[in-house]
């Protein structure tokens, strides 16, 4: 249940950089899988459990998020992870 959900349609390499882009938007602004406010970050275990991936050639978690969200989130937000629902998608 808190992982991305599953595109409708296959990735295609014509496409990928726009499927992928959705995905991420579609993610971070779920409110079951992310709290986004400016001051404060409730975001999803895999944030934390690969923040490497999300913080490489000097970006931050914060950056990735403010990427992908309207919300004017503040330099130096207070962050928690949310916990992590590993029961399967029933929809």
């Amino acid at each position: 249940m808190s992982c991305p959900k599953l595109r409708p349609e296959a990735f295609s390499a014509e496409r990928l950089d726009e499927q992928l882009n959705e995905q991420a938007w579609l993610f971070v602004n779920n409110p079951l899988k992310n709290k986004v406010s400016e001051h404060e970050l409730e975001l999803s275990k895999i944030f934390e459990w690969f923040e490497t991936d999300f913080t490489k050639n000097g970006g931050s978690v914060v950056k990735f998020i403010q990427s992908y969200t309207t919300v004017e989130i503040n330099p130096k937000p207070n962050i928690s992870y949310l916990a992590y629902d590993w029961n399967l998608n029933a929809h």
